[in-house]
């Protein structure tokens, strides 16, 4: 059911915890399974560069933001903006149809936290 990339999050997941520094946040619920998404950036001059969650969630929206957050270190925000669906679905190794919603979740939460920067790199969450 599930690719040997979503085991690998579940079991080492990575990056789940809470960023003191988060200068973008943002949140993303699904209420058909009560899953609840939090991602924290640390963003300077345009560039992402700490990036955690926190998940009240089934192992494939954990397992899909562990993955997540590891790829969003390092890029422009940009670039972090252009990422699609599809494309974090073939880095997952494509999870199940039931299970697609941890994809919104992380892209809806990243668009959240982007847009709560102001022009200056701070955020109004924080």
């Amino acid at each position: 059911m599930y690719s040997a990339t979503v085991w690998h999050h579940i079991q080492h997941t990575q990056n789940r915890d809470v960023l003191a520094t988060a200068n973008a946040v943002g949140e993303s619920h699904y209420s058909q399974c009560r899953d609840h998404l939090i991602l924290q950036l640390r963003i300077e001059e345009g560039l992402i560069v700490e990036a955690r969650f926190l998940a009240k969630a089934c192992g494939a929206v954990v397992a899909t933001a562990s993955l997540f957050t590891t790829q969003l270190i390092g890029l422009r925000v940009e670039q972090a903006r252009q990422i699609s669906a599809r494309q974090l679905d073939a880095d997952i190794g494509h999870l199940p149809a039931p299970k697609r919603h941890a994809l919104w979740m992380c892209l809806e939460a990243l668009h959240r936290a982007l847009d709560t920067q102001t022009a200056k790199g701070e955020s109004d969450y924080v």
